[in-house]
């Protein structure tokens, strides 16, 4: 009972049949053999028949984040039910990622798919590492869309029952939502149970786990104390990405008059994909949009990708775009022969997510309502290190959608703003040539000696008022004192200030 209360903050035992347990255990601690022996028991020794109809067919389901995972479960499966004869005798037929037993129901692994959960009557769903489905495909609700899929399969049978069993990762995702709502809380169907390696498996070396924390407390704390890592944290939320893609816009066609902004994500064709993204201002709202984002998935040639997109590019009148910092000397000259120019980012892949951030958390940009594009946004993860800057990056994945897109956008605004400051400068240097017609010859004078032109009159001098009581109105005052500061006369400041 002290074990118990020390992993659930609970003090008495639920009264009411659980119907959803959430264990968050460290590396090593024997998750493995756990689930084998509930589906094991679940399986052979629990009367399911008054719940299953005619012609139905009952299974308990191990889902994994691959079959390879799953088959190392299925061997400890298999050698449970090979213990004796009597055991043996109760199991009808031996499949690769099946075992079919006398009673009719089938234990079987699958890996994690929310597709696969169609049209099957569950006794047991068991999420094995189910803080890892995120990181297994390029959606970052995975794990979410997995276990909403297997619910209903689960509903038609009063007493069945859903394991999920993990070490722990960032605290996000479903595991995190089950324990912030139900760890330690009496009532309901739902226990959350949470151990570390030597808790549930003392046989453990004590001095390797004392290493680990030695070496990388952080790591340790997750791998072997089954915490969430305090030092990686998602970096967009949810509703901030919903809130700035515009629902049913997939890519947006050229419009006259605009500049439009390119920024590719290069691969040479084996591994990551290739992307080409496009972006503008827009000149009453000053937002950036995001136009394009265009994508090819490995393998491919990487000629054909950059005729393609290099005649996507002409299109939206683009001859110079940018590339991330990754890309060989073969991107700028294969470009190059179809009359674009490429210039290195002037920024790292995490400086152009964390100049991106604002932008989102504002709402200052549009993007397109493109999944795998959302997905790879959700999927980003912001680590943060100790006396240098935060890194941002899908650590577990492929980003290079978003990599491309954040980059368009950040360089679209950064572009404006060095044009805005362009206009801002020539407007200041005329001002300034206007505004020195109005000094005296010995005060222009003396702005040449100081080092002064006409044109830092306005940025760099600071007119101010004559001081009333050093000056009579028609003697002009010092014109300068040091390059920060003209005086002018009583009358030549009022009849400028009038």
């Amino acid at each position: 009972m002290k074990l118990f209360r020390k992993c659930t903050g609970l003090h008495k035992q639920p009264k009411e049949r659980i119907r959803e347990a959430w264990i968050r255990s460290g590396r090593r601690s024997g998750k493995s053999r756990i689930i084998a022996c509930t589906v094991a028991f679940l399986g052979l020794f629990v009367d399911w028949k008054r719940y299953i109809s005619r012609g139905e067919k009952p299974f308990i389901f191990v889902i994994s984040p691959n079959k390879d995972q799953g088959q190392v479960i299925m061997s400890y499966i298999r050698e449970l039910l090979n213990l004796n004869d009597s055991l043996r005798r109760l199991v009808k037929n031996v499949l690769t990622e099946s075992i079919e037993l006398h009673n009719g129901i089938t234990i079987s692994i699958k890996s994690a798919s929310w597709r696969s959960s169609r049209g099957f009557s569950a006794l047991a769903v068991v999420l094995e590492e189910v803080c890892w489905f995120r990181w297994e495909t390029d959606s970052a609700l995975r794990d979410k869309e997995i276990y909403r899929s297997w619910k209903p399969s689960l509903s038609t049978i009063p007493s069945s029952l859903l394991l999920a069993i993990s070490s722990p990762h960032s605290y996000q995702g479903i595991m995190a939502e089950k324990f912030k709502k139900h760890h330690g809380k009496k009532g309901g169907n739902v226990l959350t149970w949470v151990s570390s390696t030597t808790t549930m498996n003392p046989t453990f070396d004590e001095e390797e786990v004392k290493q680990a924390y030695r070496d990388d407390p952080e790591f340790a704390r997750s791998e072997y104390g089954a915490e969430w890592r305090r030092d990686i944290s998602s970096f967009l939320d949810h509703s901030v990405v919903e809130a700035v893609i515009d629902s049913g816009i997939f890519e947006r066609p050229y419009v006259e008059g605009i500049n439009y902004i390119g920024f590719i994500d290069s691969s040479g064709g084996k591994s990551d994909s290739f992307v080409c993204a496009l972006s503008h201002q827009d000149k009453e709202t000053k937002k950036a949009i995001l136009d394009v984002c265009r994508e090819t998935v490995s393998p491919f040639r990487p000629g054909n990708v950059v005729e393609e997109y290099s005649k996507l590019l002409k299109s939206y009148g683009v001859t110079s775009i940018k590339s991330d910092s990754y890309a060989g000397a073969w991107v700028e000259s294969a470009f190059e022969n179809f009359g674009i120019n490429v210039e290195k980012a002037s920024m790292t892949k995490s400086d152009y997510y964390l100049n991106a951030l604002p932008l989102f958390n504002n709402m200052s940009l549009h993007v397109l309502d493109q999944e795998r594009l959302k997905n790879q946004l959700l999927s980003l993860e912001r680590k943060t290190r100790s006396g240098s800057r935060d890194s941002v990056d899908n650590y577990h994945g492929h980003d290079d959608c978003a990599n491309a897109c954040c980059a368009a956008l950040v360089e679209c605004q950064e572009q404006a703003r060095d044009n805005l400051a362009d206009i801002m400068v020539g407007l200041q240097e005329q001002r300034s040539k206007d505004e020195f017609e109005f000094l005296t010859p010995q005060q222009k004078f003396d702005m040449r000696v100081a080092g002064m032109s006409p044109g830092m009159f306005f940025g760099e001098a600071k007119i101010e008022a004559p001081d009333q009581k050093e000056l009579n109105r028609d003697k002009p005052t010092s014109p300068c004192l040091g390059k920060s500061r003209i005086c002018l006369t009583v009358d030549e400041w009022e009849r400028r200030r009038n």
